[in-house]
């Protein structure tokens, strides 16, 4: 006789089974689909590792896999057998209890582990691509395959075990948790209520995720015998299930005989409690059932079923009640784990009663009685949403009193309106899925094969669709404000929550609906109809050679189906143009500050573009902050004092008062301190991790970092204290860029040392200079300026950037080849952005007539950085009272007007951030990206995707701050 007959028998059909091979490729097409997601994230994201990525992520989502797969294959192939009366049948053979388990295994799960087998070349990618070692490769094959067997042998004991299909279910989850969840749940336990209790490693070896834990080649080797024993108690635990199914399997399927307890009265019975209730309560229970609706009356016989609701939601609450009082800080993040647990095993429980009494009911014939009775389908469906209503409506009630509390409770925090917005669209979801969830589910259990295949297509039609809509919904409004939006529009917290909120709704109505209507339509031929295989694209066919009647309902759908794309399109895109429309006319309000009358004038300080941020000394002499890596927010006070001079900043700031002392801050602690204790200071700059301050003494003295000799007395260490910056002492005034200072002397001579970059022909080059070097041949400078690239002003009233565009510093070279002429005249110029079709270089002058006018120019970085007008200068906005204007970091433009408001244009810091690429650029950047990921060009470095955000743009001078005269005041209002 041939060994395992069963098991060669059932190998043939599978692998002529069409199914096989579709499952395997099904399989094989998501694994591909995750190397394809996590290839695009680490192109998008450098920081994300591909390798470690894809095979932690495609293991740990093989692991879920093989924990369920397994179960659900098998947890009813034998109980079936015994239900339909043919397990016997095998048995009055020769075969035996192994031959009959062994066959049901390789019967029910060979075409899951065939699957399973289809990832494992996926998996081995990131090995041959290197960072993973073949050690984690083979063993985490050792730990699938071992989980699925595991898996698959519990859901074998169970159906040996049992017989009825829904208790078969239930206990096969139950066994699982208590051979892998329980051991490890009450060594945590105890870890966690006994002071200095740490819970051995054997505690953890029953469960398939310590030994998937300790693939890891940092895990592995800090003990290699726990992983041996994780597989080995795992792999026994598998041998054993098997072995005790074999031995059940032949006993199992006779008839038992009648008990004692069956002979007796019915009244005399003792029933199961905790699943029939009282005797005298279930007997007035039905009764009252009965007299409503006879449906009713067989849908929601166990009237103890409500109270298991009651129960499940009474753990909930008690473990939320323990974690909140034994954790400290974490009420807040205790509700919304407690909601979020609530709401799904509301849903999911809906979602199996639902389909649970109509299934069995047309599986079992019954419908072919009960629809020839005078009972009619109204009644039907009446009595089945009475059962659920009865069994869900004040559970359903009191949880959403529960997150109407939560709602309440929210203390006043920055972001309390959005966290009551989302509970608030929780809450209403929660109804709304729960009624499209009975509708949904009573026909899923009319039309599924089988009970459990209706609660799967319940719960993935109403829960898991509605995620796969907002997806693409994302998606697409990402896709299609990146190319035709200027700046790029980034989606708020509405948007998102209102995308998500349209998505599940529209799911809700659209099968909800649905199911309404055939239930109510086509009850009877639903109920009646045998669970044939429906053809597959059988619409296809019917469009070619159907009938005429086929055809024009085929038509029909098609109307349908472009009505509900183009509502789809409708709602996308009124709520892009709202989050859009609400963005543009929700800018922060100018702040209003009280200033005392002064001759001093406004200070706006100009800093290198990368820092983000503006600082502001005005007539009073407070100092004022706006923008910065702190985030969006209007401009706000530094400090308390109110004799500022002066200040600077690079990676900290730092600023001159009025009594010639040095204070400094970090922009991420604005709280001043000071620097030493000397009062004869004039003057201070702030550099890339060091400062130059000048006394009155025309004295330079430096002191920070001095890896490029910045500090100006050759090479050294470090200086935490001043160092006098060579030997003279008649500076009169410093510019620092970066790395590199540019000092100017009495004599009109400009100096220069640090790390000075030069270019030729677009090429840049980098030399250190640990000692002053003279900068040019001129020696009529009266003045510096500037902040990320220094200007410098002569006796002509011209002004010179020093940009050092055709090669380096040095004694006998004349300033024309080293730096570009910025402006030729004294005139209020400032260099900056011009919102025009693009973003253009502008020049800014102020004409004696107030008004504002730009001069779009282009720079010609390869001809010694040229500047050409690209038309006549425009004029901005139309006030006439505009009374100086400034350039912050070459892309954010700073005015003021007569009347003391303070208006801003470029890119706006008071706004979140974001990419602002016009769409040449971002379709260019699509297009880079497919070429890249296609191989087509491998040098170039991915350019759209890959650049950081930026604020948005703002085109027309908005205002930012408002100077009222009057009493100086410390905190400004709105």
């Amino acid at each position: 006789m041939t060994f395992l007959p069963i098991v060669e028998r059932e190998m043939r059909v599978a692998a002529r089974r069409r199914g096989t091979y579709g499952t395997r490729m099904l399989i094989a097409g998501l694994a591909a689909l995750a190397f394809g997601v996590c290839y695009l994230a680490s192109l998008v994201d450098p920081s994300i590792s591909f390798v470690k990525t894809l095979f932690w992520g495609l293991s740990g989502l093989c692991l879920g896999y093989c924990l369920a797969a397994g179960r659900l294959m098998t947890a009813d192939c034998l109980s079936r057998e015994k239900r339909e009366g043919t397990l016997g049948l095998l048995f009055l053979t020769d075969l035996k209890g192994f031959d009959v388990v062994f066959g049901k295994m390789a019967a029910t799960s060979l075409d899951g582990f065939y699957g399973l087998m289809a990832v494992f070349p996926i998996l081995a990618l990131p090995l041959l691509a290197g960072g993973m070692t073949g050690g984690e490769f083979w063993r985490m094959v050792l730990v699938l395959v071992n989980t699925f067997l595991f898996s698959a042998a519990i859901g074998l004991f169970v159906s040996a075990v049992s017989r009825d299909e829904q208790r078969v279910k239930g206990a096969n989850l139950a066994l699982l948790l208590c051979l892998a969840g329980v051991p490890p749940a009450f060594g945590g336990a105890l870890q966690g209520v006994v002071p200095g209790f740490k819970a051995p490693a054997q505690f953890y070896y029953s469960c398939p995720v310590f030994s998937f834990w300790k693939c890891a080649a940092v895990n592995y080797r800090i003990s290699p015998a726990e992983f041996g024993w994780s597989v080995a108690a795992t792999f026994s635990l598998t041998l054993v299930c098997l072995l005790a199914a074999c031995l059940i399997a032949p006993r199992s399927w006779r008839d038992k005989a009648v008990s004692a307890r069956s002979l007796r009265k019915k009244g005399e019975r003792r029933r199961r409690w905790w699943r029939d209730g009282q005797t005298k309560s279930a007997a007035a229970f039905r009764r009252l059932l009965l007299d409503r609706n006879a449906y009713f009356w067989l849908a929601a016989r166990p009237y103890v079923k409500a109270w298991h609701v009651w129960g499940a939601m009474g753990l909930l609450a008690s473990l939320w009640v323990v974690t909140t009082l034994n954790v400290n800080n974490i009420e807040q993040e205790a509700n919304v784990v407690f909601a979020l647990l609530l709401s799904v095993l509301l849903k999911l429980w809906i979602a199996v009663e639902a389909a649970r009494q109509l299934a069995q009911d047309k599986k079992s014939g019954a419908f072919e009685v009960l629809l020839s009775t005078p009972l009619t389908v109204q009644e039907i469906l009446r009595g089945q949403r009475l059962a659920l209503r009865r069994q869900f409506l004040k559970p359903l009630m009191v949880a959403v009193m529960m997150a109407v509390l939560a709602v309440l409770s929210i203390v006043h925090t920055p972001d309390a309106v959005q966290i009551r917005w989302v509970w608030a669209v929780c809450i209403f979801l929660l109804v709304a899925d729960a009624i499209a969830l009975s509708w949904v589910g009573m026909l899923a259990g009319l039309t599924a094969k089988s009970y459990g295949r209706a609660t799967l297509k319940t719960a993935a039609t109403i829960l898991v669709l509605a995620w796969i809509l907002y997806g693409c919904a994302e998606l697409a409004a990402h896709l299609f404000m990146f190319l035709f939006t200027r700046p790029p529009w980034d989606p708020s917290w509405r948007f998102d929550l209102g995308c998500y909120f349209a998505s599940a709704i529209f799911i809700d109505l659209l099968f909800g609906l649905r199911a309404w209507r055939r239930l109510r339509t086509n009850f009877r031929r639903l109920a009646l109809e045998p669970l044939a295989p429906r053809r597959r694209f059988a619409w296809l066919r019917d469009w070619w050679t159907g009938s005429a009647e086929r055809k024009a309902e085929l038509r029909a759908r098609l109307r349908r189906a472009a009505a509900v794309a183009a509502l789809l399109f409708v709602v996308l895109a009124s709520l892009v143009l709202y989050d859009m429309h609400v963005r543009r006319s929700h800018f922060p309000k100018p702040l209003a500050i009280s200033i005392a009358q002064s001759n001093t004038a406004l200070q706006v300080f100009e800093f290198p573009s990368a820092l983000e941020v503006v600082y502001f000394i005005l007539q009073d002499g407070s100092l004022w902050s706006w923008g910065g890596a702190a985030g969006a927010f209007p401009p706000h006070r530094v400090g308390t004092n109110m004799d500022w001079a002066q200040m600077s900043a690079n990676r900290d700031a730092v600023g001159l008062q009025s009594d010639g002392t040095i204070w400094t801050w970090s922009r991420a602690n604005e709280q001043p301190r000071q620097v030493g204790s000397g009062h004869d200071w004039v003057e201070v700059r702030a550099g890339d991790g060091f400062n130059v301050a000048r006394n009155r003494d025309g004295r330079l003295w430096a002191w920070g970092k001095n890896q490029q000799s910045q500090l100006g007395n050759g090479p050294g260490p470090n200086r935490p204290d001043g160092i006098w910056v060579g030997t003279n002492g008649d500076w009169k005034a410093s510019s620092v860029a970066g790395t590199e200072v540019v000092a100017l002397r009495k004599d009109g001579v400009l100096w220069t040392w640090g790390e000075v970059t030069w270019f030729a022909r677009g090429m840049g080059s980098s030399t250190n200079f640990p000692l002053p070097i003279r900068l040019c041949a001129e020696s009529n400078w009266t003045g510096l300026a500037g902040g990320g690239q220094t200007l410098a002003r002569n006796q002509k009233g011209e002004t010179w950037t020093l940009s050092y565009l055709t090669g380096m510093p040095g004694p006998g070279v004349p300033i024309e080849l080293i730096s570009t002429l910025v402006s030729s005249n004294a005139a209020m110029l400032a260099s900056g952005p011009l919102y025009t079709t693009n973003w253009t270089r502008a020049k800014y002058e102020l004409r004696s007539d107030g008004s504002l006018w730009a001069t779009p120019e282009v720079i010609d970085w390869l001809q010694s950085a040229r500047t050409t007008a690209l038309g006549p200068p425009i004029r901005i906005g139309r006030r006439s009272d505009w009374a100086g204007i400034w350039g912050v970091g070459d892309q954010t433009m700073i005015g003021l007007t007569a009347d003391g408001m303070l208006w801003t244009w470029g890119l706006d810091y008071g706004q979140e951030s974001h990419w602002t690429q016009v769409f040449a650029e971002r379709f260019e950047a699509i297009k880079e990206f497919a070429g890249y990921v296609l191989g087509r060009n491998f040098e170039t470095a991915f350019f759209g995707f890959g650049l950081p955000p930026e604020y948005p743009a703002q085109k027309e001078p908005r205002p930012l701050l408002r100077m009222v005269p009057g009493q100086s005041d410390s905190a400004g209002q709105r």
